[in-house]
């Protein structure tokens, strides 16, 4: 009998091992599963065949038997798939919990009505700098020709004449002349800044001490501010002299913090032309921004004042005491924010993430139940839901429009650089910023499958991929930029600057134009991030699929793929002729693939007789299945825990006979129904 009458007449056992001779390279990925075989050739009973002959293992000639366990063998993966994609479904769950928890944590910090101190200890890292020491104050004010040109130009003349007076007043200088030190504090070429004098009796003093304690007999903190009869701008003043520091108060801080304050500083407005009032409102640096437009507009405002920091810690090599009172005074802003309208933007974040739940709540169930099999040892279906986000769009556009609101946190956070929980603040929106436009970017990708240009030849790429590198190259360069968003937040339009080195830069006169958003400051960024996310996602994709493009004409002889919308043009999903099973003219979709398209499958929970399914040998296959047969629905996973609990009836895509995908009957909606993991459909 000639070996190729075999394959007819003789037995044949199917189930005898086939030994495949593979590359040194490959046998690792090959191993781990991430790979298909590409042998050499093949051993079996000690004969070699070569590549050409070679049977893979998801082949078989037509005259080749199947049954549902052969098939259920074929569709399994490695243990390293298996935990790759349960530990991913499970990271993509925690992205919409982000979205809650930074929720939480901004509501319990008060950021949507927040009230905090921030401090500038006399240190260059607290952009403390010299700016002049000639300055000479007497019982009437500077003594004329002694103060530094440079000096005298930070404001008007007649301005720089009223500020010399009240420091004279108010500081209680003597004949004797006292020595002035200029001091700036901001960027040292741009953007905000804002001065500092600081008086002694005896010599000037440093702005950046290094040696400890210094003795002052006064400071004062210059500034300007908008007011509403004075639409060009005053120059505000905040005075605090040795003799006042004795006066002390407490202020609440919204995130709890309590700060002591040196409650006898005195203000003043002063106008270009030199004539001064006392300051009773003391606000300045209001600024507005709108990311999220009108209705959640974001407002500022700050309020000078001095904290008393005695005996406090404050990571400076030194530091200005009161010479009599001994109190140390440092220079600090009630920095103040407040978003109009934020209860509705929560609620309406809340509705979002609770809905975007309700709708993943069927794939959390697949997923769990793979984690349950796997703990268990036996067979499971896992997916990798990330891949099959462009499938549930409804899903995907939840989940976009629920991490929106970080274009509103970020802009929040920018402003309070350097505070106790600033950095948290900072990173739990930048983080949820950067799964806003990694989701985004998907979402312009799935609507871009929707142009009719069908093709049987689509670009493939890695859905992972595009939304991970997205996500984690946004956020790190995000985070280096931290100081100077911070820094461009006070660098708007204003209308009445303070001139330092020539140069007129802002001081808490702006205008009332919104200024930049973080997300206009960061176009660029973004733009440059997106596209190379998705590019390196295409090349990712081709890399692991060896080809370029993927060709899905074997959908059109699967049922069920017939039954759903496949996308045009690109995709990341697993439809190349790798992801199917073949035996012979049929092709067989997987259970997993099947899940990641965003389907689930159902069966009748009470034991029910089953009658095995035959299949010819022939080109039509002939299938037998009794009435009393256990009904398979496949159904969208949206709807799985309705369903299985009852709330809802079946509403199938089809059902599952003998491995056949067909239209489903009419359902009876009191039985009750559990979940399967699914069949190899054709």
């Amino acid at each position: 009998m000639s070996r190729a009458s075999l394959t007819t007449t003789a037995p044949r056992t199917f189930d005898a091992p086939t030994a495949y001779v593979v590359s040194v390279y490959s046998l690792v990925l090959v191993l781990l599963g991430c790979f298909r075989p590409r042998p050499h050739g093949s051993v079996n009973s000690n004969e070699f065949k070569s590549a050409s002959k070679t049977i893979l293992p998801a082949t078989a000639t037509r005259d080749v038997p199947f049954t549902s366990k052969s098939l259920d063998v074929k569709a399994q993966v490695s243990g390293f798939q298996i935990f790759v994609r349960i530990g991913s479904n499970l990271v993509a769950g925690s992205l919409l919990v982000l979205s809650l928890v930074t929720l939480f944590v901004l509501l319990t910090q008060g950021m949507f009505d927040r009230r905090i101190i921030l401090t500038a200890p006399q240190s260059p890292d607290n952009f403390w700098g010299d700016y002049g020491q000639s300055c000479l104050l007497n019982a009437h004010g500077f003594v004329p020709g002694s103060c530094s040109t440079m000096e005298v130009a930070t404001t008007t003349t007649a301005a720089w004449t009223s500020i010399g007076e009240l420091l004279a007043e108010h500081w209680a200088a003597s004949s004797t002349p006292w020595f002035v030190s200029t001091c700036t504090v901001g960027p040292p070429t741009t953007g905000w800044v804002f001065v500092v004098f600081l008086g002694s009796a005896t010599t000037f003093p440093s702005c950046t001490p290094v040696a400890g304690e210094q003795p002052i007999d006064g400071i004062a903190k210059l500034e300007t501010a908008n007011r509403d009869e004075h639409p060009l701008g005053l120059y505000e003043l905040a005075i605090l002299g040795d003799a006042a520091m004795a006066e002390t108060t407490e202020h609440s801080n919204t995130d709890g913090t309590i700060v002591k304050l040196l409650s006898g500083m005195r203000q003043f407005v002063i106008a270009p032309n030199g004539k001064w009032q006392v300051d009773a409102l003391g606000v300045n640096t209001v600024i507005t921004s709108q990311p999220l437009g009108c209705v959640f507009k974001m407002s500022t405002y700050y309020q000078s004042l001095f904290v008393d920091m005695t005996g406090a810690s404050m990571g400076t090599d030194g530091w200005s005491a009161g010479r009599l009172s001994g109190k140390v005074p440092v220079v600090g802003t009630n920095a103040v924010s407040f978003v109009t309208n934020y209860g509705l933007l929560a609620v309406a974040q809340g509705l979002l993430g609770l809905l975007s739940l309700v709708l993943l709540s069927g794939d959390a169930l697949m997923t769990f139940k793979g984690l349950e099999g796997v703990m268990l040892r036996k067979p499971v279906l896992t997916y990798d839901l990330l891949s099959g986000l462009e499938q549930r769009k409804l899903l995907l556009l939840l989940l976009t429009l629920n991490a929106a609101p970080a274009l509103l946190y970020v802009e929040v956070a920018r402003i309070y650089y350097g505070t106790p929980s600033g950095n948290q603040i900072w990173l739990l929106s930048l983080a949820l910023l950067s799964n806003f436009v990694a989701f985004l970017t998907l979402l312009c990708v799935v609507t871009l499958q929707q142009l009719p240009v069908p093709s049987r030849r689509l670009v493939p790429f890695s859905t992972p991929t595009l939304l991970y590198g997205t996500a984690v190259a946004i956020m790190y360069g995000a985070n280096l930029q931290y100081l100077s968003l911070s820094n461009a937040f006070y660098a708007s339009a204003w209308n009445l600057p303070l001139i330092i080195n020539g140069t007129e830069r802002p001081a808490g006169a702006y205008d009332m134009t919104s200024v930049p958003t973080t997300a206009t400051l960061l176009l660029p960024q973004l733009g440059y991030t997106v596209l190379f996310a998705f590019i390196a996602s295409v090349l990712v994709a081709m890399a692991r699929r060896f080809y370029c493009f993927i060709t899905t004409s074997w959908t059109a002889t699967n049922g069920f793929l017939q039954e759903t919308r496949l996308p045009n043009l690109l995709t990341g999903l697993p439809l190349g002729r790798e992801a199917a099973i073949t035996i012979g003219n049929k092709s067989f979709c997987k259970p997993s693939t099947q899940a990641i398209l965003g389907y689930a499958t159902i069966v009748q929970a009470a034991p029910q007789k089953v009658c095995a399914t035959t299949v010819a040998a022939t080109e039509a296959a002939t299938v037998t299945r009794k009435t009393d047969a256990p009904l398979a629905l496949v159904m969208s996973t949206y709807l799985l825990v309705p369903v299985l609990f009852g709330w809802l009836p079946p509403r199938p895509l089809g059902a599952v006979v003998g491995n056949h995908f067909g239209s489903a009957e009419a359902v009876n909606t009191r039985k009750r129904f559990e979940y399967s993991r699914g069949f190899c459909v054709n």
